[in-house]
């Protein structure tokens, strides 16, 4: 009877240890991917914001209850929220960038910004995710009240994250300290934050309208508008900047209006800065900046070291009232590009280092200083070569 009963258990057991392998080595099914609507009334169903049944109201409340491929569809109305993604592969789209607002009136902080630590405040994060597509919003910051500590400002936050800005609007973000699109990685480089910018418009920005830093990010900026305020004030910005090993493309877009009126900005870039319209700073090689319309910044494009970063090429570089390119302490080479009116077409300045500027069947014409200049320093030297 015992050896009985120990042969049933052993069979129970091994009965068991079956049950579980099968399991282990069956495959989980997913769900398919799904859409979810969001209306401002309730009401509604994925594809027709018009009909009756109960949806969501808040787009949080979608993102919360989305499975990784969903897609997020929000209708027409505003969205007094701030939105935080930490799901892989969603698409959250809009009816339109002038139909559909994320207006957030209180901006609370929700994120800490990598390289600094500082706590700050994000209309949309994305955080440590891959996939994430954003479309036909509009991201306003105009109203929101902030924390009395003023901390870092953004309207859209790729936070160690990738994915697309598509057709979108991001504009108001202009208290504190603020940003109106920032992607960054991990400075060690741990990490990554791939982002398309494409067809989408930006302004009424702080320090940038959009910028990339670190290693591991890369933005691919395409047939976009960024728009500073036209005129001179405190706040010296930037149309795009790309920084701290970051690299990208920016091509086929407009970037206007970034002027600085300090007293610290000014045409000696010896002694004085000022806004660009494209700002690299120790970018990645494998930069490039093509096919831009940039007019009326302080700078229209500014190589800050990171010699042989940049390819800048066929850009319209238009009545930037300083200086049309800069190449400053390293080395860059220019070609094709189309540079009107401002003080100075092309300058090297070297500063901190030697530079030279490598200039390639640019056509340069009606600058007020001179075509090309050079600016050196502190026992460096600078030049300007043209072919």
């Amino acid at each position: 009877m015992v050896e009985r009963q120990c042969w049933m258990r052993r069979i129970t057991a091994l009965l068991v240890l079956g049950i579980v392998g099968a399991l282990a080595l069956t495959p989980v099914a997913h769900a398919a991917p799904t859409r979810l609507l969001v209306d401002d009334d309730g009401r509604g169903v994925p594809g027709n914001c018009n009909a009756n049944q109960p949806t969501y109201t808040r787009i949080q409340a979608a993102v919360d209850a989305a499975h990784p491929g969903d897609t997020i569809q929000v209708c027409a109305g505003t969205y007094d929220e701030q939105v935080v993604v930490k799901k892989p592969d969603l698409r959250i789209v809009g009816a339109g960038a002038s139909r559909t607002t994320i207006r957030p009136s209180v901006g609370s902080i929700n994120t800490v910004a990598l390289a600094t630590g500082l706590p700050s405040v994000a209309i949309l994060l994305i955080d440590g995710v891959t996939g994430v597509n954003v479309r036909a919003l509009r991201l306003d910051g105009s109203t929101a009240t902030l924390p009395a500590d003023c901390p870092p400002y953004f309207g859209v936050y790729y936070r160690n994250a990738s994915g697309t800005v598509d057709s979108a609007h991001v504009t108001g973000v202009q208290q504190c300290v603020s940003v109106g699109i920032f992607a960054q990685s991990p400075e060690d480089g741990s990490g990554a934050a791939e982002v398309m910018i494409r067809d989408t418009v930006v302004d009424k920005y702080g320090v940038a309208g959009i910028i990339c830093n670190e290693p591991g990010t890369d933005c691919m900026i395409r047939s976009s508008t960024i728009t500073g305020s036209g005129q001179p004030n405190e706040v010296t910005s930037s149309g795009v900047q790309i920084g701290f090993g970051a690299g990208g493309r920016v091509t086929k877009s407009v970037i206007r209006g970034n002027l600085c009126g300090q007293e610290s900005c000014g045409p000696d870039p010896l002694t004085q800065g000022g806004a660009a319209g494209i700002l690299t700073f120790q970018a990645a090689p494998g930069t490039v900046i093509s096919a831009n319309d940039l007019a009326n910044n302080d700078f229209g494009v500014w190589l800050l070291e990171g010699s042989g970063c940049c390819r800048t090429s066929k850009n319209t570089l238009t009545d930037n009232r300083f200086f049309g390119i800069i190449i400053q302490d390293g080395s860059n080479q220019t070609s094709n590009n189309e540079i009107s009116g401002g003080n100075v077409g092309i300058a090297a300045v070297a500063l901190t280092a030697n530079a030279v500027a490598t200039s390639r069947d640019d056509v340069i014409r009606g600058t007020a200083v001179a075509p090309v200049q050079t600016y050196s320093c502190c026992g460096f030297t600078a030049e300007v070569i043209r072919r």
